[in-house]
């Protein structure tokens, strides 16, 4: 009704009425035996989620989706013959619904991160995306696990950056221009941390780090444009941003 009416004021008011409706559902749900959960849980937590969403409440709409997946994850096991919403590899109608969560929840994440910073955001986005994995890891593209990292170096969480970088590195081995500027970006950040705190046996042990990574990653660099045929003008294009980022850090850290 609430989407059918052009009155703002009325629309509104049933949109609040709705999400107030969906609450109590969730509320309920969550109290319920499995097999209720699993056959409605996902969708009473999707709607109350987009209801939320189009009340322009995108934080609270975020957060309901994290909370939808976080009770959804739990429930499926780490066979997948234990999925309740699957059946003979494919989602049922339930699991279609699981589905459209998780995609609401990440599409309801990315808006909140792209209108509001903060450590507090960048986590709810991190959660989302790991609990998408622990869902349905095939719905769970590059970008997320790109998001993942930029999200640590948003958040200063340089250690964890790395680690980050390097499992994407691993995921998708033909990444290395862009997981090599991520790791470079992060020692360089960490370092300079370190020397503002004035742990000078921390920052020696980071530019130790970064002087061994940046050396194997110049390495590599270098024989990439060496090649026979050559690298694409794009490819080609990266790795020499691959270079100058290393130059620009040693720089920095043999000029502290």
């Amino acid at each position: 009704e609430a989407n059918a009416t052009i009155d703002e004021k009325l629309k509104r008011s049933q949109l609040m009425a709705a999400a107030a409706q969906l609450r109590n559902g969730v509320l309920g749900v969550n109290g319920a035996w499995s097999e209720q959960f699993v056959e409605v849980g996902p969708e009473l937590y999707n709607l109350y989620a987009i209801t939320l969403s189009n009340l322009e409440l995108r934080y609270h709409a975020a957060i309901v989706a994290e909370e939808g997946l976080r009770a959804i994850a739990p429930r499926i096991g780490k066979e997948a013959t234990a999925n309740p919403w699957k059946k003979a590899g494919a989602w049922t109608a339930s699991g279609k619904q699981v589905q459209s969560l998780l995609k609401n929840a990440q599409n309801f994440a990315s808006q909140l991160a792209s209108r509001a910073k903060g450590s507090g955001v960048g986590a709810l986005q991190s959660d989302v995306i790991e609990l998408g994995k622990r869902i349905s890891p095939d719905d769970m593209g590059q970008s997320a696990d790109e998001t993942l990292v930029l999200n640590a170096l948003q958040d200063r969480e340089w250690e964890r950056a790395i680690q980050l970088a390097k499992d994407f590195l691993k995921k998708y081995p033909t990444a290395q221009p862009k997981a090599y500027a991520w790791i470079v970006v992060a020692y360089s950040n960490w370092y300079d941390d370190a020397k503002k705190a004035n742990d000078e046996a921390k920052a020696k042990k980071i530019a130790g780090d970064l002087t061994q990574a940046a050396a194997a990653m110049e390495t590599e660099a270098k024989a990439e444009l060496a090649k026979t045929p050559a690298p694409s003008p794009e490819r080609a294009k990266d790795w020499m941003r691959v270079l100058a980022t290393v130059q620009t850090a040693k720089l920095s850290v043999l000029s502290a």
